[in-house]
Formats: C-alpha cells, sequence, structure tokens
C-alpha cells in the first residue's frame, strides 16, 4: 500500500485530475481518502493497483534500447587500432568535442522555473543551439559544395587544383 499527503483539506488540488493527466503513461488506480493529523485535515491517495507502465510503452523502450545497443555494437566492430592509432595522434578533433561537451553545453541557459528534476527550459534552449548550429553547417556546405562546383567546371587545370584544396 502506497500513501501520498495530498492536499491540506480546502486547498485547490493541483492532484484532483491525477488519473486523467497520466491514463496515457501510466495504468493505476487510486483511492482517496480524508483524514486529520494534529488537528488538520488532508486528503490522502492511496494506489489500489500497483502503477504499471502501458505495454505499448514498455515495448517501445526496450525496442529503442535494442537497436540503441545494436548501433553501438556495428559501431564497436567496424573500430580498428588504426582508428585510435589516429585519435592519439592528431587529437585536436577528440579534444575540441570533449571541450565542448563538458564547457560549452552546461552554459545554455534556462528557465527560471527550470528544476533539476524538470530542466524544461535548459533542453528547449539547447535544441536551439544545436539547430542553429546544423543550419549553420548545412549553409556551409551548400554553398562550398557550390564553390566546387563552379571551380572544377572552369577550364584552367589551376582552378581545379584550387578546388581539390577546398
Amino acid at each position: 500500500m502506497y500513501k501520498r499527503q495530498l492536499e491540506k483539506e480546502g486547498a485547490a488540488s493541483k492532484y484532483a485530475n491525477l488519473e486523467k493527466m497520466l491514463e496515457d503513461r501510466l495504468s493505476f488506480k487510486l483511492q482517496s481518502t480524508r483524514g486529520t493529523v494534529n488537528g488538520e485535515s488532508f486528503l490522502f491517495a492511496r494506489f489500489t493497483v500497483r502503477p504499471m507502465q502501458l505495454a505499448l510503452d514498455r515495448l517501445f523502450k526496450i525496442s529503442i534500447v535494442l537497436m540503441l545497443f545494436f548501433v553501438m555494437l556495428v559501431m564497436c566492430l567496424s573500430l580498428t587500432f588504426k582508428s585510435f592509432k589516429l585519435v592519439f595522434q592528431k587529437p585536436k578533433g577528440m579534444l575540441a568535442g570533449a571541450f565542448l561537451q563538458w564547457a560549452v553545453m552546461p552554459l545554455v541557459a534556462g528557465d527560471p522555473t527550470d528544476t533539476r528534476e524538470a530542466p524544461t527550459g535548459r533542453i528547449r534552449n539547447a535544441r536551439k543551439l544545436l539547430t542553429t548550429a546544423a543550419l549553420i553547417m548545412s549553409v556551409m556546405l551548400i554553398g562550398s559544395s557550390l564553390v566546387t562546383t563552379l571551380l572544377v567546371s572552369g577550364e584552367p587545370s589551376a582552378l581545379r587544383i584550387l578546388a581539390e584544396l577546398v
């Protein structure tokens, strides 16, 4: 039996529609009772049926884990000692990625309403940062492709050599 104090008597309940709010995520039944503690009246809730995830939700979570495992396994099998040797010979890319992950990403601003349990503003702003970076990279890639195409289609061989360097 699980008990949870919901509210003081007469206060506006944020848990009043708990079953309705979570019906698409969990399967459970609540029974509410009123009780008095130290002279104050409270509303308590008790789970009459243990909360369970919906079957489709469980299946989705398991399939995501299995797909991630498969992708990581395939990537691991494609690595060779030469790959690791290259990282240690030219570590700038790895160091830049580690720096950006550990130093820049925590600086993404959140909303004043963010909590440790629900950092929705920080997640939204991180998405905005990554989307902007992807858009800039896409524009740069298309631009460099156009410049390269124009240079390669030119007649002089010097332009073709320049295109190889781009």
